[in-house]
């Protein structure tokens, strides 16, 4: 498959990330709704979906601006920057703006203790600047998924001198090398080095997005590398290990990434469809705004009024959960996401303008959008 043509699958699995975070963040619920086992291990493992995130950050982008950055230009790389900034500012901006309204009227109403820890004005500063992840131990409060978007950041202003790096190695065996490496130490840091643990997992796992793309490039011609009949099992596989082995079960969601990568079959068809694409696409509005959203549903409907109900009921239940997270995602991407993108890329600074080399219409493109928009990696 050519880059011309994108890879709609790795937009489609974004889908299920996100929605698998979300399972993470409802296990109060889960468990106080007596849910079927499988639920909650579903649930337990969701915060690894960040990790397949970061993966899928590191290809994607390199996928997109190898090219651009084989020479290191320092127009590209400003405007680089704004346009990822455009890209996750203008939701994460709005997340913050949610609960800001929502600590207001809590106060109002005499819900909340006063301003302190989470919600201080500190960490709120640091969200705004997006720095909240950039410390030991990290300081993360007010939107708190949102600490893996100032990772993503932070990933951003190295990237083009990575991509660059990274392109320029000609020896497969040093690109395989390093990837097994990065497989293989990051679950074991994280467990050593828990409190560094978000330096840890953007370090090593958006550099082995990076190298997963210089893999797949050199095979991806070659038919007998197609491993559509790995997709789907490698996919239940990252989910049912990671309850299993916790984070030393990385290793396979590079092996989800370079086999949808590389699928023409069925798993490349299932999270390619329509369906999966659109929620990949709402993804980040979704991820950004979900833990509000959990917020307000516990507050106008607790689910400890149902433990006594019938097992359906309490399916019910968690589905009005997810209704109002999926439809706040949404709205979100709708209305916030796409226009403020639109609105700050034809706002681009003039300077930006004046220093890059090559103008946006060179980036490839994928499903009628450059591919950096269809299939975006924030986490």
């Amino acid at each position: 498959m050519s880059t011309k043509e994108g890879i709609p699958a790795l937009t489609g699995i974004r889908s299920l990330a996100s929605f698998w975070v979300v399972f993470h963040h409802l296990q109060p619920e889960i468990a106080m709704l007596s849910l079927t086992p499988l639920v909650g291990d579903l649930a337990r493992g969701g915060e690894r979906a960040v990790d397949l995130f970061f993966v899928l950050s590191g290809f994607i982008l390199s996928l997109n601006y190898h090219k651009q950055f084989r020479k290191f230009k320092y127009g590209s790389y400003l405007q680089f920057l704004w346009l990822r900034l455009a890209r996750i500012y203008p939701v994460h901006i709005a997340g913050l703006a949610v609960w800001a309204l929502l600590l207001l009227v809590s106060l109002l109403v005499g819900r909340l203790e006063p301003i302190s820890g989470g919600f201080s004005f500190a960490n709120l500063v640091a969200n705004l600047l997006l720095i909240q992840g950039w410390s030991v131990p990290m300081r993360n409060g007010w939107n708190y998924p949102a600490w893996s978007i100032s990772m993503e950041w932070l990933a951003y202003l190295w990237f083009p001198f990575l991509v660059g790096w990274i392109s320029a190695v000609r020896k497969m065996a040093l690109m395989v090398g390093g990837l097994v490496v990065l497989l293989v130490i990051t679950g074991p840091l994280v467990v050593r080095y828990p409190t560094a643990s978000s330096f840890i997992r953007i370090g090593c796992e958006f550099v082995t997005g990076c190298i997963l793309w210089s893999v797949w490039r050199r095979i991806r011609w070659a038919g007998t590398w197609s491993l559509g009949w790995i997709t789907l099992p490698s996919v239940v596989m990252a989910i049912a290990l990671s309850n299993i082995f916790g984070w030393y079960s990385i290793p396979v969601f590079g092996l989800v990434v370079l086999s949808l990568a590389l699928d023409k079959g069925a798993g490349s068809q299932l999270f390619g469809s329509r369906l999966f694409v659109y929620w990949g696409k709402v993804s980040y509005s979704l991820y950004i705004m979900h833990a509000a959203v959990i917020s307000i549903c516990r507050a106008a409907l607790p689910v400890a009024r149902y433990q006594g109900t019938s097992l359906a009921e309490r399916f019910v239940v968690l589905l009005a959960y997810l209704l109002c997270i999926a439809g706040a995602g949404s709205f979100t991407y709708h209305f916030v996401e796409e226009p403020l993108r639109l609105w700050m890329r034809s706002r681009n600074p003039g300077y930006l303008r004046a220093l890059t080399d090559r103008s946006e219409n060179d980036v490839p493109m994928a499903c009628g959008a450059p591919i950096m928009e269809d299939a975006r990696t924030e986490g």
